[in-house]
């Protein structure tokens, strides 16, 4: 028989002199969808939209990807109730990925990696 592992995390606090367990999880993996927003069929400027329910920090991170050599992931911090990013000025003739990590006290889960795609 197989066993599925949870990950819960429990800590005791005071309470009036009782003794009480507190249950939390880490955040669920964040959703993601990529929109483009540049005109005249370029594609300079995205905008990410996400859900990070149950987050205390958001960190999105971006990497270019110059002919299928991914570089450096470069991270920003986000406000938790953000549901959105926008970036500017990206290079047409380069793929760049994308990344969103949802942190809380019990822990951190990671988006999987969406591609925006070279539109040369």
């Amino acid at each position: 028989m197989r066993w599925a592992l949870f990950l819960l995390f429990f800590s005791l606090s005071a309470n009036n002199g009782f003794a009480q367990i507190v249950m939390g999880i880490r955040p669920p993996s964040p959703s993601v969808e990529l929109k483009n927003t540049s005109d005249s069929g370029h594609c300079n400027k995205l905008k990410i939209i996400f859900k990070t329910p149950d987050a205390d920090t958001v960190k999105i991170s971006i990497r270019e990807d110059s002919a299928g050599v991914p570089g450096k992931w470069h991270t920003n911090r986000s406000n938790p109730r953000a549901v959105d990013a926008d970036y500017k000025g990206l290079k047409e003739h380069l793929d760049y990925d994308f990344q969103i990590e949802a942190i809380n006290k019990y822990g951190k889960t990671l988006s999987p990696i969406f591609t925006r795609h070279s539109c040369h």
